[in-house]
């Protein structure tokens, strides 16, 4: 079983850039809310603002520097191990690990109670004792790379984690 994945820097670029708009109109209808409602709080504006305009920037800055680069994420999954190539060092560092490298996958399983839902992170364990994380933000769907390790044998380590556990995540390369 394989995994492949192509995504241009351009494509995810305009993904970016596409939600710092929404992020921005969003701020926009805040920011009306605000001069329009008798009752609105303060404190709720500029949580919103601080917020957006930091997630906003973050966003917009990656799609624009994504946008100028002709490079593309090739990710692939097989028999021979993982090979993650991508556009841009900076944003997301390259790597390779041949499946006899890596000794399991964990999935950790955040939940919140700021937020309803959780979050997944994705680490490839290795043989050396490292631990590498899956970066998201390529769209790529890390779901389906953990289950195509499993159809290559590598045994994937679940891990919940509640708003009460606190434990200590350290990475090593």
């Amino acid at each position: 079983m394989t995994y492949v994945y192509e995504k241009t820097a351009k494509e995810i670029a305009i993904r970016n850039i596409l939600i710092s708009a929404i992020i921005y109109f969003a701020l926009a209808g805040v920011i009306f809310l605000y001069t329009t409602r008798e009752n609105f709080p303060l404190p709720l504006l500029l949580i919103a603002l601080f917020v957006g305009l930091l997630v906003g920037t973050i966003f917009l800055r990656d799609g624009i520097k994504l946008f100028n680069n002709n490079g593309v994420w090739k990710i692939s999954v097989s028999n021979n191990g993982i090979d993650w190539k991508s556009p841009d060092e900076i944003i997301d560092s390259s790597f390779k690990f041949n499946l006899d490298q890596i000794s399991s996958t964990e999935t950790i399983v955040k939940h919140s109670k700021a937020r309803k839902g959780a979050s997944f992170n994705y680490f490839l364990l290795l043989k050396s004792g490292g631990r590498h994380e899956l970066p998201g933000h390529t769209g790529a769907n890390l779901k389906k790379i953990i289950s195509t390790f499993e159809a290559l044998g590598v045994k994937n380590e679940h891990k919940v984690i509640s708003p009460k556990t606190h434990i200590k995540i350290t990475e090593s390369s």
